[in-house]
């Protein structure tokens, strides 16, 4: 078999494979269901947990040892996403946000300075796969151990 003739073949067979995951997702049999999903913020002056977000296999490890010992060779996966915020410099919301002051009486307009101050420096999420949902809740309650007691931002602002 020729190089070329090598190359399409495995083109070919990738492709194939391909085609068959996604026909998968789209019809909603995946493999890996999200089990629980946490997000750390970091604002200015607080420093990020580096050795805990640099290394997801040790979060695993962690959550794992807070499991019930029925649960600690669950399947498991982990993702952690780390996300850095870099503010345009369009300053893009002007005159579309306010804030009702009740000492003054009337809505004060946010400025960008404002709303971008407010925003954390960076944030992580962390997400923990199984393969079905069965104990979505203890996998959350070990996973809000490990990270401590910090409270997600309950809104998009």
């Amino acid at each position: 078999m020729s190089v070329r003739s090598q190359a399409i073949f495995h083109w070919t067979c990738r492709a194939k494979t391909c085609r068959q995951r996604w026909r998968l997702v789209l019809a909603r049999q995946v493999t890996w269901k999200r089990a629980c999903e946490r997000t750390l913020n970091f604002h200015s002056g607080s420093a990020e947990r580096t050795s805990i977000t640099s290394e997801p296999d040790l979060v695993l490890k962690r959550i794992r040892e807070r499991l019930p010992a029925d649960l600690k060779n669950l399947p498991l996966k982990i993702d952690v996403a780390k996300h850095y915020h870099r503010p345009s410099g369009r300053l893009p919301v002007g005159g579309q946000n306010f804030l009702l002051d009740p000492a003054v009486g009337t809505p004060q307009e946010l400025s960008d300075d404002d709303l971008f101050r407010a925003l954390p420096i960076s944030f992580c999420v962390f997400r923990i796969y199984s393969k079905d949902h069965l104990h979505d809740g203890t996998l959350n309650s070990a996973l809000h151990a490990v990270l401590g007691e910090a409270s997600d931002a309950k809104t998009n602002m």
